[in-house]
Formats: structure tokens, sequence, C-alpha cells
């Protein structure tokens, strides 16, 4: 039995059992859950956190809870201890969630150069910002989307921009970089440009010029390069989702495979975060539904958790770090 992937080709599902019980499940309506996860380590939070709250881990394992303009960290080697850090200029902060000087990244533009620039002493670039911003893994560079689906590359201390790339006529709706930062990925939203497909580049990081590139049924509004597994990102159009999966070819870049959010049991919108590696990728419906744990080879369920988060993370051990309003939670 094989699969459809949307790219032309179909990949059949060897011996794996769970591609085909999903597919069973898909035939007759039910929602995919896998078997539920349970909770290794619960922490309550010094006090809650509102819904805009984010969650990521650092090198040492740590939890960083960041709401506003303070963050709580978790300690999360033995017994776990909570301490409340506020955030200001100067206050130093852990990588890899931030670069080696201690600034800040995150994922939409504005927010994220102002952010950097308020660590860094200097006044935000003078660019029109539109897009998603992401950051070169060896921390020189940070990449930032500007007007027609252009790139910009800036230092990652000064914010100096050092060069750009032609834009590309479409609205740039996601960024990130491969693992050797040789590659950096675009998804441009096409769809309301008559005659052409939202789709995903891959351009060269020392010249800019487009290595390839695959069209796509729906914007992808979220992606993430997966280590060797290719890319993961999640698409969104008519207020339906699905997460993707895509990888490297000897042609260029093709669909591994793609799983809707209605086929998960949960609506849109959705939130996507991928393991190290791409071994496992957790979904959430921001509306509810709870979590879907995916196989990063195949897109199958292999687990859930009942309650939705407000946001989640994997640390570098793959085990999935979920944030609620008052707590954290481990799960394996």
């Amino acid at each position: 039995m094989g699969r459809w992937t949307g790219t032309g080709r179909i990949h059949g599902f060897g011996r794996s059992v769970a591609p085909a019980l999903a597919a069973v499940a898909l035939a007759f309506g039910c929602r995919e859950e896998g078997r539920a996860l349970p909770s290794t380590r619960r922490v309550r939070l010094p006090q809650p956190v509102s819904a805009a709250a984010t969650l990521r881990i650092d090198a040492t394992g740590r939890e960083w809870v960041m709401d506003g303009g303070a963050a709580a960290v978790v300690d999360t080697g033995g017994a776990p201890s909570v301490a409340r850090v506020t955030v200001g200029t100067g206050t130093p902060l852990p990588a890899p969630l931030w670069d080696v000087g201690g600034r800040l990244y995150a994922d939409a533009a504005v927010p994220a150069l102002a952010e950097v620039a308020a660590r860094a002493g200097v006044k935000p670039p003078g660019l029109r910002l539109s897009g998603p911003v992401a950051r070169d893994p060896r921390g020189r560079w940070l990449y930032a989307a500007i007007r027609h689906g252009g790139v910009v590359g800036m230092t990652a201390d000064s914010l100096h921009a050092l060069w750009g790339w032609a834009h590309a006529g479409p609205a740039a709706t996601a960024l990130a970089v491969s693992p050797l930062a040789d590659r950096v990925y675009v998804a441009l939203d096409s769809s309301g440009t008559e005659g052409s497909d939202p789709r995903v580049q891959v351009r060269d990081q020392q010249t800019g010029r487009i290595l390839a590139t695959l069209s796509q049924p729906a914007a992808v509004r979220w992606l993430a390069a997966a280590g060797d597994a290719g890319l993961v990102g999640y698409a969104e159009a008519d207020g339906k989702g699905a997460v993707v999966a895509l990888r490297h070819t000897t042609d260029g870049l093709e669909e591994r495979w793609r799983v809707t959010l209605g086929r998960l049991g949960l609506e849109a919108p959705g939130a996507v975060r991928v393991a190290p590696g791409g071994v496992r990728v957790a979904v959430w419906g921001r509306k509810g539904g709870g979590v879907r744990l995916l196989d990063g080879a195949t897109g199958a369920v292999v687990g859930h958790v009942g309650d939705s988060p407000l946001d989640a993370a994997f640390d570098a051990g793959g085990r999935l770090h979920l944030l609620y309003a008052a707590e954290t939670r481990v799960v394996p």
C-alpha cells in the first residue's frame, strides 16, 4: 500500500504498522491520538502566566518561562527549583536560547529585533520588516525578512546589515537555517499573486542563489530545520492547518509527509515543535484538543496529552516540555 505525498511520487509504507493504522483511522473518520503520555515531572510556577507566555530550554536543561518583562527559571536537575528573573538591558541570559552575547531572538521580526537592539545598546535597524527572523546556528548572523520576500543578513551583535538578497515578490512567512548554516529556507505566501502558488525556497547562504523551490497547497507559516530529516513546517489557509515534512533529494526538495490538524482532532490555528534531529514532532491546537506527538519519519501519531499547552519545547535529550498557566510538565 502506498501514500501520495503531493509531489508526484508514491512512497511505500514498508513494514511499519503505525502508518497502516493511521490510514484505517482516517478512512473511518476517527481522529488519531496514539497512547496517552504520562507526565514524568510537574513543577508549579511562582505565579500564573498569561496566554502570551513562551517556553525555551537552555543547554543545561533549565526551562525559561518568559512572560512580559520577566522569566521564571525552572531548574530541572535533581529536585526541581524555580527562580524568577527580571529581564532588562544587560541581564545575562543563557545560550542557546540566545546568542553568546546574551541577546534574545524570537520568531516575529519587529519584536525580535527590538529586543536584540535593546540588549546590544543600539538603535533598531531602519528596515521595513514584514516577516520572520531566523538565527544562524553558529551565532554569526541574524536573518530578517523585509518587504516582498527579500532577506537581509545582519551581524548578531550590532545589527549592522551587511548584505541582502533580491525581493522574491510575495511576502515571506517563515525562515529557517540548516544545521550546517549553508542553506537558508524561505517560505513565501503567493496566494495573493495570480497564477502563483505558495512555495518554499532553498537558498545558498553565501550567494543567495535559489537552489530549489517546492510549491505548497497552503502558505507555510512556521518552519524549522530538522537535522538530517530535512524540514518541518506548519501550513495554514482558509482556517485549515497541516503539519508538513520536507526533505532534500537529487532533484531539489520534496514532500515527505503531510498530516492535517483535522485528522489529529485539532483545530486551526495550530503550533508545532520539532525534537533534535527531527525524531519527533509535537503538534497542538491553540483552541484546545491537547497535544499529538508524531513520528518524525512517517508522521504517524505515537502519543497524546489531553490538555493543550500555552507553549512547548524539546530539550537536548528529546523530552517534551509543556507550559501551562500555573505549571510546567515533562513527558518522555
